[in-house]
């Protein structure tokens, strides 16, 4: 009896010890994620990518404005926000040629991006408030395949124009998330209809995705949060830099591909530039009240004055709430090395429909100063308006018009002081 038992259950036991060995292979498959890009290996071949090259999936629904319900945009008066063929063209090959290594001896990053359905058009499009109708998790909760795509696929809806308090902003997006609009319903193309340009297209939806990726406007998590918001340092040649979104840097379009030496606005070296750097930039001149583009990377005249060694300088225009110049240091940042791709990760990630409501504003391209006490609160700052006045904190998110001067009042500052302190030029 004792025998035959023996020879009964060895093969049990050998298929369970098989069956336990089988899981733990797979479940290893599925938790290893072998090029980082946060796809586990299992997950990543199954939806069309390569476990050993890196893939960044996006979904992209578009608004239509259909006129005569016939679902397309060739009759008089309409238009679709879909990406024109030329900008998915680019942004396909600036992924594909970023500095950024793999597992198979290969360089870059294949976008996936999936341009799926047309939605009916609306002036405005919120996050969170309702006021204009649905908002963006209203739509995500019926346009989205959260069972098969949330953890691997960002969202984005290509819209009319963002929210009604942002106006003409470029778009809207979670600070290392997976959700962002890109809106361009004021921004003319080539021919002037109201859909962006392809490079106002390139350069709107590639900062967006940036910003998913937990960039923020001077850099990202490696930088003290300061620095991260600090905008306009010419020693940060990327899209997420207001001064290169809509313009490239020397006409290309990029995250940053080193960081460029710290500059000290009270010691400026005008003979060293921002050497090692190749590329020309923009900085202010407090001289002309200006931004002035095309100079470096060496010799840069900072002041804008008859040469000098060492200047005293605010080359990136901000000020504080009193309108006084801010004389800081500005930090450089890599932006290819230093991507974030591991979203399920975020305080803002949701996995299912209806997760999205709670989400802070802080996570939605949200600017939060340093100094932010009860009395002064938080400005949210929207994506470079096609007519704009910054502040390093204070941001209006309209036309130089109405919202800036109650804003402005709101602060107890002089409207014109703020629009000859703050004002820059696309």
């Amino acid at each position: 009896m004792t025998a035959l038992r023996k020879t009964f259950f060895l093969p049990v036991l050998g298929a369970v010890a098989l069956a336990v060995f089988l899981h733990t292979l797979a479940s290893t498959a599925w938790a290893v994620d072998s090029d980082g890009d946060g796809i586990p290996d299992g997950a990543e071949a199954a939806i069309g990518g390569d476990p050993m090259h890196k893939d960044i999936f996006i979904e992209c629904d578009y608004m239509l404005h259909d006129l005569n319900g016939d679902d397309d945009a060739d009759d008089p008066g309409e238009h679709t926000h879909k990406l024109k063929e030329a900008a998915v063209a680019e942004l396909i090959s600036i992924f594909a040629l970023a500095p950024v290594s793999n597992p198979d001896a290969t360089s870059g990053i294949v976008l996936h991006l999936d341009i799926d359905e047309a939605l009916p058009e609306q002036r405005f499009l919120d996050f969170t408030s309702r006021a204009n109708g649905d908002n963006f998790f209203d739509l995500k909760a019926t346009h989205f395949d959260f069972a098969s795509r949330a953890p691997y696929f960002h969202y984005c809806i290509l819209a009319h124009n963002g929210s009604e308090e942002a106006g003409s902003s470029s778009g809207y997006s979670e600070i290392f998330g997976n959700d962002f609009i890109v809106s361009l319903g004021s921004w003319p193309d080539e021919n002037g209809i109201l859909i962006g340009s392809v490079k106002d297209q390139i350069g709107a939806f590639l900062h967006e995705v940036g910003h998913n990726h937990a960039l923020d406007h001077g850099g990202g998590d490696l930088l003290p949060a300061a620095q991260r918001v600090k905008n306009h340092k010419p020693n940060y040649l990327s899209v997420m830099n207001y001064s290169f979104q809509m313009t490239g840097i020397d006409g290309q379009f990029d995250f940053s591909r080193a960081a460029l030496p710290t500059l000290d606005e009270t010691n400026l070296n005008e003979a060293a530039g921002i050497l090692p750097a190749t590329d020309r930039t923009r900085h202010f001149c407090r001289s002309t009240r200006k931004f002035v583009g095309k100079t470096g990377p060496a010799n840069i005249n900072w002041n804008c004055k008859p040469s000098s060694s060492n200047v005293r300088e605010n080359i990136n225009g901000d000020r504080n709430f009193l309108g006084q110049q801010l004389f800081t240091t500005l930090e450089g940042y890599d932006d290819w090395a230093n991507l974030r791709y591991d979203f399920t990760t975020s305080p803002v990630y949701d996995a299912s429909a209806g997760t999205g409501f709670g989400q802070h504003p802080r996570y939605f391209g949200g600017f939060r100063p340093s100094d932010t006490t009860a009395a002064r609160g938080v400005d949210r700052e929207q994506e470079a308006p096609f007519e704009e006045g910054r502040c390093a904190q204070f941001a209006t998110a309209n036309r130089l018009g109405k919202l800036f001067k109650i804003k402005a009042k709101e602060q107890n500052i002089n409207p014109a002081h703020i629009g000859e302190a703050c004002r820059s030029e696309n």
